[in-house]
Parts: structure tokens; C-alpha cells; sequence
């Protein structure tokens, strides 16, 4: 879904008021795990430096809200900022371009892996790494 701005900064204003939102999920890209036109509990982090790989949010990216899960952050060397770097399921191999962590909206609370879809992914990606 196409997010404005301000419409993002009122998402999360109502985020910090509430400690907890619903959305409806527009789109294939979490799929089968959450499948389209799926509601999502979002609830606000209570400290983002928690953040697991695995763990799926709902950030903007590139102007549009999305609900993907995240795969690790990097570290700046000359600062104290990093940028995320987050997935969505579908396709399994894809990754999205950096972001950062004022562009996430919250953590999703009603939505897990399973622990079978994590090593699925990760034997996955260990494949891809040996054979490129």
C-alpha cells in the first residue's frame, strides 16, 4: 500500500499512542505464512536493538508499507547508525534495499516462523552462498 509521509508519521503517532494496531495485509510477497487480506497485530518496539532474524515488521520501503521479516542490520563503522536489511517470503530469495530504522513501524505480534520454514530458508541460503 502507498504511504505518505505524514500518513506514515500518524501510523506510527497512533502506534505510540495505542501500543498495538491492526492492519490488512495487501499483497503475496509473506505469503504462505500470511496469506492476503490477512489482519496483523502490530505492536510498537519496545527496544528495536532486540530485533531477531525472523522477526516480521512492517516498514516503509520505498514509499510503500510492507510486512516482511528481518534478516539482520549493518553497522556503520564510522557511527552508531546501522541500516536493516529485510525479506520478504515471497519469493524465498529475495531481499530488499537497506532501511532504516525510523522507516519501521512495529513489530508483528500474531505471526511466527515456524521452526521447519526457518532452516528451510536458511539451508536455502547456504546453498545459494556455496554454489554463487
Amino acid at each position: 500500500m502507498q504511504i505518505h509521509e505524514s500518513n506514515f508519521k500518524i501510523l506510527k503517532q497512533s502506534l505510540d499512542d495505542l501500543n498495538q494496531i491492526e492492519l490488512v495485509i495487501d499483497g503475496i510477497s509473506m505469503e504462505p505464512l500470511i496469506k492476503n487480506n490477512s489482519t496483523v497485530i502490530i505492536h510498537k518496539f519496545s527496544n528495536p536493538e532486540l530485533l531477531k532474524r525472523f522477526d516480521i515488521i512492517v516498514l516503509r520501503l520505498n514509499g510503500v508499507l510492507v510486512c516482511h521479516y528481518f534478516w539482520r542490520k549493518n553497522i556503520f563503522s564510522d557511527s552508531s547508525d546501522y541500516s536493516i536489511i529485510t525479506r520478504p517470503l515471497n519469493p524465498i530469495s529475495g531481499q530488499d534495499p537497506p532501511s532504516k530504522m525510523s522507516d519501521v513501524l512495529g513489530q508483528v505480534s500474531n505471526y511466527h516462523f515456524p521452526f521447519s520454514l526457518k532452516i528451510k530458508i536458511l539451508f536455502l541460503f547456504l546453498w545459494k552462498k556455496k554454489i554463487l
